[in-house]
Parts: C-alpha cells; structure tokens; sequence
C-alpha cells in the first residue's frame, strides 16, 4: 500500500476533480466529516465544500496554499472500498487532520483501488498544520495504521535479494529498487532507503561476495520458453511468464524513448539475467510489436522516489494491467549489466 501527498493549491480544486469522477461514474464518496452544519443539508453541490473550505481556511491569509490532497493506493484490489476509506479516516488522525473538513472518495477507474483525501492544513483555530517532513511522516502513519513492521519487512527483503544469484552489484540493486527502495552508495557501503530514511546499510564486499556468472544452462531454457511463447503469437507475453514460469521482465528506455534494453528476473530459480543473455531485444520487440505490447512497454510511466532535503519518501508506481512490465527511464542498460558504458544516472534513482 502507498501513499502520495499531492501539490497544495490556493484553491480547492481537488473537491471538483473528485466530485467529477463521481458525476461520471468513476468514484463513489465513502465520507463527508467535520463540515458543520453543512452536513445536515441533503444534496450538496461541488461548490458547497469548497466554499465552506475556503471560508475555514481563510482563519489564516498567511497560508496561501491551504488545499491538502492525499491518495491512498492498494494494490489491486486487495483492499476494498469501504476498507480504503476506514484506513484513510485513522490516517487522517495520525497526520492530525482528525477534527479538519475532509472529504474521502474512492475511485474505481484504474487496476489498483484507491482513494483521494481532500481537506484543508488551517485548523479551527486558525493554525496551519505542520507540513515538515510531510511525506516521511505520511508513508510512517501509514504504515502504523496497517501494522507494517519497517525493520522486519526491510530485513525480510534484504534476506530474499541476498538471496537470488546476480552477477553486478547493480543486478543486486535493481532487485531493492523493485521494492521501493532507493540504492545508494556510499563509501564501502550500500544505503537502503525506505519509508522516509535510511533502514540499512550492506558492506559492499558482502555483495561482491555472492557475485557470480550467469547460469548459461537456465539461460538456454529461458530462451526456449521465450521462443515457445513467441511462436505462438506473443499473446499475453508478460503476463504468461510471469504467471506460467515466474520471470519478471524490466525494460531500460530514457526521456520517453523506446526499450534500449532489458533485464530478466527468474523468480523461480532466484537469478538475474541481462536480456541479451536470453534473447536480443530487437528479436523480442518485432513480435511483441504485432500484439502492441511494445508499445505498452513504451507508454509505460512511474513516480520516482523523491529527497526533500533531509529524507527520502516513497511515491507510487504505475505498472502495467499485471504489474509484470517494469521499466527503468534513468539507467544504462550496460550499469545493469556490467560496465561496457558509463551509468547516466545513479543505480538508487530506479524506477521501482
């Protein structure tokens, strides 16, 4: 589960986007709390919650930007609607909005349910809400609210990386980068950073360790699974690889411009292969292309972590329908895979 705290607005926008989705079918209004006597009225429009907002907000002029707008996100529909917004109103309570106008709305018009949280940061009493370290303290009161442990899930998934067998450290970075976490390094050491901070660091020669050469014997037979999949039109590539054989693929592509590589996750043997270990990308992308997967691949986006200045926060990632196409816009394929070219960018600054 993932949380995003959007853009503050002077005005509240945020009540008209949401209450849109609902005219259109989209979005169904879970609650309306804490707008007085507002709430005794039988149908109120759009513009009636962002009068009263404005009017609770103007307790403050020196907030100029006094729109909060929130999104919660499970994945898939592991949550439920009504699920979503109780998880959203202890939320609230936890980043102190608890007494605050708020509206909840959860939208049904994408692959993961989620709800939008629109309220205003000036309390009754005319005090703006702290803001400070926002996002940290958004992704930690989530996780309370859901009982996530942080130290226990981090070593959780620390343990699982270490391990699947890789050939670069990189390799070993994108494995924590697909689950959220930014890789740095610094000194002799790996920095994972999750949940707002750093949660561990890994000696370098801890990874270096368990560096390895790719399995050539696995490689020829996930060559001979992409071959079978392929000549039988390519249909559904993604989703049946993951499904049927456990193998993730992830796409490396810059500024928006087509695949200039890929990287192969077999989760079912626990190892990392460079794509051209497996099959050429040119091969693989002239038959997806038929069924316009490539251009999925292509289209795909995904929110960053992001560094307010002192800490890191989590944003959320949009996959595709199966959430089996990953795809990195700031890695060189050959950091990945070895060091035949310079990184562009930082390995920690994958996309998840």
């Amino acid at each position: 589960m993932i949380v995003r705290i959007l853009s503050s607005a002077a005005t509240f926008n945020g009540v008209s986007y949401n209450t849109g989705k609902i005219g259109r079918g989209k979005g169904e209004l879970m609650k309306v709390a804490n707008f007085g006597a507002f709430q005794a009225l039988s149908t109120l429009r759009p513009e009636d919650y962002k009068h009263y907002l404005k009017m609770h907000s103007a307790r403050n002029k020196r907030v100029s930007a006094p729109q909060f707008h929130a999104v919660i996100s499970s994945k898939g529909k592991t949550y439920s609607a009504a699920e979503l917004a109780g998880i959203a109103t202890q939320w609230l309570a936890e980043m102190g909005y608890a007494q605050q106008p708020y509206l909840i709305v959860y939208h049904n018009d994408t692959d993961n349910n989620h709800v939008h949280i629109v309220s205003t940061r000036v309390t009754a009493d005319g005090r703006k809400i702290s803001s400070a370290y926002e996002h940290m303290r958004a992704v930690r009161s989530l996780n309370r609210v859901i009982g996530l442990n942080e130290k226990q899930t981090v070593s959780s998934e620390l343990h699982k990386a270490l391990a699947y067998r890789f050939s670069t450290k990189a390799q070993f970075a994108l494995l924590l980068e697909r689950k959220g976490y930014v890789v740095k390094t610094i000194a002799d050491q790996l920095s994972l950073i999750k949940f707002g901070s750093v949660q561990e660091r890994v000696p370098v020669d801890i990874v270096e360790k368990r560096l390895s050469a790719y399995d050539k014997v696995r490689a020829a037979q996930l060559t001979a699974i992409f071959h079978k999949l392929l000549r039988a039109g390519g249909e559904n590539f993604t989703e049946k690889l993951h499904s049927q054989f456990g193998i993730e693929l992830i796409y490396h592509a810059k500024d928006g411009k087509p695949a200039y590589g890929y990287t192969v996750i077999d989760h079912a043997r626990r190892a990392v292969f460079k794509g051209s270990e497996i099959m050429p990308l040119k091969m693989l992308l002239s038959v997806l292309s038929a069924d316009r997967e490539s251009e999925k691949i292509v289209q795909l986006s995904s929110f960053k972590p992001v560094f307010d200045g002192e800490y890191y926060y989590d944003e959320p990632v949009v996959y595709d329908d199966f959430n089996r196409i990953g795809i990195a816009d700031d890695i060189d394929d050959e950091a990945i895979h070895g060091p035949n070219r310079r990184r562009k960018r930082q390995v920690g600054m994958n996309t998840r």
